[in-house]
């Protein structure tokens, strides 16, 4: 944030931090995931765009197609749309575009990208 020419005190910030990630634990306790799905599809770096399940030996491939409300990754194939969960996620062309990190992990999946 320096290169940027903001100065912001770090025991400051982590106590934003700290009490946003709160409220918002506080919010999926209650309600769960739907009070954030909104938002996560504003975000969502994967979604409408080709990816690839590995799960042990096997690979499928479509359309993301977001989360659920549940968490789980709704892959498109010929049309039909199914929730996914616990898979590992290749999304081999966002990481030949520069789109996104090489290795996210979230709580329902295990996102990983590789230019190999």
């Amino acid at each position: 944030m320096q290169e940027a020419g903001v100065s912001i005190d770090r025991n400051q910030l982590a106590i934003y931090l700290i009490n946003a990630l709160r409220d918002a634990l506080l919010i999926f306790e209650a309600h769960g995931l739907a009070p954030f799905l909104s938002r996560w599809e504003k975000l969502d770096n994967f979604i409408n765009r080709p990816v690839k399940l590995i799960i042990g030996e096997r690979e499928i491939t479509g359309i993301s197609r977001g989360i659920n409300d549940q968490g789980a990754l709704m892959l498109e194939q010929n049309g039909m749309i199914t929730p996914w969960m616990g898979a590992k996620f290749h999304c081999e062309e966002l990481c030949k575009q520069g789109d996104f990190p090489c290795l996210v992990v979230f709580y329902f999946l295990n996102l990983t990208c590789s230019t190999a």
